[in-house]
């Protein structure tokens, strides 16, 4: 398969409700090279994914494997930053937050605007964040 073509594969099954494409270099049979396509999706939306892994790329066949899922609670937060507002997720266990993640297309977002570096941009986000979460203990 031309490599120009996972890309838009991916974006066809992202825009299908597909939660995970990976792609990796992978020895196959005979020692040739190939892509290993994995994918994560939701059961009732399987045969989509298969239909398009099947009429979008060269293979021959789909290897199917039920895993269970686990996921940490989320929620979102809005921070303010020299820069402007930006949204932030965090990820809690067990009542502590052990994940702040500035919104991605927030800072990208501001930094274009603003002419700043985006890691800035994030780097305020996120510490903004984090000092919220302390004070609130």
């Amino acid at each position: 398969m031309k490599p120009e073509c996972y890309g838009y594969v991916s974006d066809r099954l992202v825009l299908h409700g597909v939660l995970d494409v990976s792609l990796a270099s992978v020895f196959m049979k005979k020692n040739r090279a190939g892509v290993l396509v994995t994918v994560l999706c939701p059961n009732e939306i399987v045969d989509a994914a298969i239909d398009i892994l099947l009429s979008e790329t060269t293979t021959n066949g789909i290897r199917l494997h039920r895993v269970e899922r686990k996921k940490l609670p989320r929620e979102s937060i809005r921070v303010k930053t020299k820069y402007g507002d930006v949204n932030v997720k965090l990820s809690k266990h067990k009542g502590n937050a052990t994940n702040v993640a500035p919104e991605f297309e927030d800072c990208k977002r501001i930094a274009d605007e603003k002419d700043v570096p985006l890691k800035d941009v994030y780097d305020a986000a996120r510490s903004s964040a984090v000092r919220i979460l302390s004070d609130s203990d």
